[in-house]
């Protein structure tokens, strides 16, 4: 396998330095010397530096703020959602109340109407 980044190949060839010397350079490439073949680490190692970024970029906090952004779109819907749920609700309690207020006036209108009559 090749090695995705100069820095990436560097630390690779620690780790195949301390798999050959048992030399190791710190904590960390002695755990990664353990944890590989002596092979992929050679493979990664002997990677050309041509044509490789210093440091390869991640994806991962791309992804994030993808999910950050739907995370605001869904709230913004469920936002809307709920404010036209509650203006039909009240619109509808509205035309409610004020039919009710209609027939409670019109009612006192005909008492008093008859009891002028």
């Amino acid at each position: 396998m090749p090695a995705k980044s100069k820095k990436q190949q560097k630390f690779m060839a620690m780790v195949h330095q301390c798999q050959k010397n048992g030399n190791c350079a710190s904590k960390e490439v002695a755990d990664t010397a353990k944890g590989m073949k002596r092979k992929d680490a050679k493979d990664f190692a002997s990677t050309k530096h041509t044509g490789l970024p210093e440091k390869k970029k991640s994806k991962s906090k791309k992804t994030t703020k993808v999910k950050e952004n739907t995370m605001k779109d869904e709230k913004k819907l469920m936002v809307e959602f709920i404010n036209g749920v509650c203006n039909k609700e009240y619109s509808a309690a509205k035309n409610n109340l004020k039919k009710l207020v209609d027939i409670k006036f019109k009612n006192k209108i005909k008492k008093i109407a008859d009891e002028t009559a």
